[in-house]
């Protein structure tokens, strides 16, 4: 594997960077999809972890109007952030790497690559405060 090149990496793995780099659209293990239309434009790749990350996205979301309730707690703004923050990459996640369009944008896979970038640097922002 060369410095620089996908291509190896992409036919093992379905990571959001092959979407951007196009260097293939389906890695040699994937899994068989499941059509969800009458014209097998859209397809559901993982169904486990479809419902896994539909299941957490409604615990997040649950948890961060929780926070908000909390006039005490130490940190509570930046807690709110960062479970907005990881809700927006759930809802990414569903289209970007569980559905598989027949046309995926290499916009919306940079959009997803952002925000788990996003995360990182939130939270060495909330551990250096």
């Amino acid at each position: 594997m060369k410095f620089g090149s996908f291509t190896e990496l992409c036919n093992l793995s379905s990571l959001p960077v092959c979407l951007v780099f196009k260097t293939s659209p389906q890695p040699d293990c994937s899994i068989d999809p499941i059509p969800a239309s009458n014209d097998n434009s859209v397809r559901l790749i993982n169904l486990g972890d479809f419902i896994i990350t539909l299941i957490s996205l409604i615990l997040i979301t649950y948890i961060a109007f929780q926070i908000k309730r909390k006039y005490a707690a130490v940190g509570r703004m930046e807690l709110s952030y960062l479970y907005f923050l990881y809700s927006g990459v759930l809802i990414c996640q569903v289209f970007a790497l569980d559905w598989l369009f027949v046309d995926v944008s290499a916009w919306f896979a940079c959009i997803y690559v952002a925000l788990v970038t996003a995360i990182f640097w939130l939270l060495m922002v909330n551990g250096i405060v």
